[in-house]
């Protein structure tokens, strides 16, 4: 009787560990699911910080190259001001050579020396400065709109004097087809071979984009 009562009290306390160990498991389960849980919430969390710094920074970067770009193109329209400024400069020292580079029909080149060598020299200036703006342009440092208004004015010189487009079939292939573009020069040899230097006809086809 006695053996019989031990042996249901030890089976009852059995139970009750069992029971036990049950109830603690499922919380240690809870308790894992929970940790998961939170760990996969502050995964996401830090991913979506991860991106938003990302972004941030890029915008920062497009900020920062943005201001660079326009810095430098100050820096390149700067430089082309003080070269044009130098080209009005030359032309107030030699007042003679005006007649050859600002006529509506231009006249044609001098015949005599020292003018017609300073006349040459001037053209050929011309051109150097309408290759440096394609120079500027084809490395994409200079803005559509700042291009345009450099061909303009270059345009003009080509237009308006002989000097300028004789240099230009003298001196042709010295130069790339860009440059030629800033001049409003022909440049392939169907349009060269057709091209009368003395009255620039037939006026090559350009767009007033360089770049």
């Amino acid at each position: 009787m006695i053996a019989a009562s031990l042996a249901g009290r030890r089976l009852a306390e059995g139970e009750s560990f069992y029971w036990v160990y049950m109830v603690l498991s499922m919380v240690g389960r809870g308790e894992a699911e929970r940790w998961k849980t939170g760990a996969a919430v502050l995964g996401a969390i830090a991913a979506v910080v991860t991106v938003a710094l990302g972004l941030w920074q890029l915008k920062e970067a497009n900020a920062l190259q943005e201001e660079e770009n326009q810095l430098q193109q100050a820096q390149f329209d700067s430089h082309l001001n003080e070269v044009m400024m130098g080209i009005d400069r030359h032309f107030v020292s030699h007042p003679k050579l005006r007649p050859f580079f600002y006529s509506p029909r231009g006249r044609s080149l001098p015949l005599r020396e020292p003018l017609r060598a300073q006349a040459l020299g001037t053209a050929e200036m011309i051109v150097d400065f309408a290759s440096d703006v394609s120079a500027y342009a084809q490395k994409h440092r200079m803005g559509s709109h700042s291009s345009a208004q450099w061909a303009g004015i270059i345009r003009g010189y080509f237009v308006e004097s002989p000097a300028v487009r004789f240099v230009w079939r003298s001196f042709r292939d010295v130069y790339d087809e860009p440059t030629a573009c800033i001049l409003g020069a022909p440049y392939n040899e169907k349009d060269f071979s057709r091209w009368q230097w003395r009255t620039n006809a037939p006026v090559a086809n350009w767009p007033k984009d360089c770049d």
